[in-house]
Order: structure tokens, then sequence, then C-alpha cells
């Protein structure tokens, strides 16, 4: 669900960015030096973003052998990692 909340905030957070600079270029007069400080303050936000999705989005350690998807009877039987035979 994070995951989720977080990618829909880095889809929507431009488009609202560009909503608000809009609406504050008719506001105020002219200004030219803070769009590009609102630009670069969300580029930060969104490569923070970034590293904190890719830290939650670990996949858990797993032992055994990786089996691809093959053909097996007709049917393509999914993925799977089979565990480690013990001697």
């Amino acid at each position: 669900m994070t995951r989720l909340l977080l990618a829909a905030f880095a889809l929507l957070a431009p488009f609202a960015l560009f909503w608000v600079y809009t609406r504050l270029d008719r506001a105020w007069p002219r200004e030219r030096r803070w769009p590009f400080t609102l630009l670069w303050l969300t580029g930060a936000v969104l490569a923070i973003e970034t590293f904190v999705v890719a830290a939650l989005d670990r996949a858990p350690a797993t032992a055994g052998r990786y089996v691809p998807a093959q053909l097996e009877d007709g049917r393509v039987a999914p993925a799977r990692i089979e565990p480690e035979k013990q001697e």
C-alpha cells in the first residue's frame, strides 16, 4: 500500500506543482528566480522518494535454486524456487 501511495505521489506531484505554479504566476508579479528553486526542490523530493521506495522494495532473501518457467505436459509451469537439498 505504501508503494502504491508513493507511486501515485510521484505521478501526480508534477501536475499539482504545475497547477500551483500557474496560480502563483497569475497572482504575483513576475520573479524569474523562484520557478527554478521550486523545480530544484521538486526534483530533490522525487529523488529522495526514489531512494525510499528502493529501500522499502527489497525482495526477501531466499535459499534455493531458481527454476524458470517452462513447458510441462503442454502447460506452462510458473517460475519457482526449489529448496536446496540437504545431505
